[in-house]
């Protein structure tokens, strides 16, 4: 069976929550089909989303360059504007 591969964007500061993650996606049936980029800041993810394009964003909104809703404002508007 043909997968597309699904680029999913890991936005996380914290190792062990971002390992743990990683290694749930290990587990799947379906894991030769993620490829996952981690991260551990927001500059980091928005030079990440200019780089390549993700299908998938899982984002902490406590990181330690931006906090809270505003975090998520920023990548969503930059994500919006570079699938223009």
């Amino acid at each position: 069976m043909n997968r597309e591969l699904i680029h999913i964007l890991l936005v996380e500061d914290n190792f062990g929550d971002a390992e743990l993650f990683q290694d749930i996606l290990e587990l799947s049936l379906e894991s030769q089909t993620w490829n996952v980029t981690h991260v551990m800041r927001l500059t980091e993810a928005l030079f990440e989303l200019e780089r390549q394009p993700v299908q998938v964003i899982l984002l902490d909104l406590s990181l330690p360059d931006s906090q809270g809703l505003q975090t998520l404002m920023t990548l969503r508007s930059k994500a919006l504007a570079l699938s223009r």
